[in-house]
């Protein structure tokens, strides 16, 4: 995004609408962390914070520069959900599929 910043498209309508629904969602991704992260673990609260600020740097490119930029880089973008940490209990079944699956594959005769 940095090397073609000069081809980025600006949309003259801001994208208010998209940009607020993506504020919104986020604000409802963090509420639900504060509130339901009493009772759960603290991983799981982690995730939902971190998506929640994920949403709000989707929202402000949003506001700022528009839904037809934000769909021109809709590819990158999907880079940063990268950062959102898996929670445990997930990140468990995970590392146990692919534990399974190697033992599978190398226990196979040729």
């Amino acid at each position: 995004m940095f090397v073609e910043r000069h081809n980025l498209v600006l949309d003259s309508s801001y994208g208010k609408v998209f940009g607020a629904s993506l504020i919104f969602s986020g604000r409802c991704v963090a509420l639900v962390s504060f509130l339901g992260g009493r009772a759960s673990s603290f991983d799981l609260q982690l995730s939902g914070y971190i998506l929640s600020l994920v949403l709000f740097w989707l929202a402000g490119f949003a506001l700022l520069f528009g839904k037809t930029a934000f769909k021109a880089y809709s590819f990158p973008f999907l880079f940063l959900f990268l950062m959102v940490p898996l929670p445990k209990l997930l990140l468990e079944y995970v590392i146990y599929l692919l534990q399974t699956g190697s033992a599978w594959i190398t226990g196979r005769p040729l």
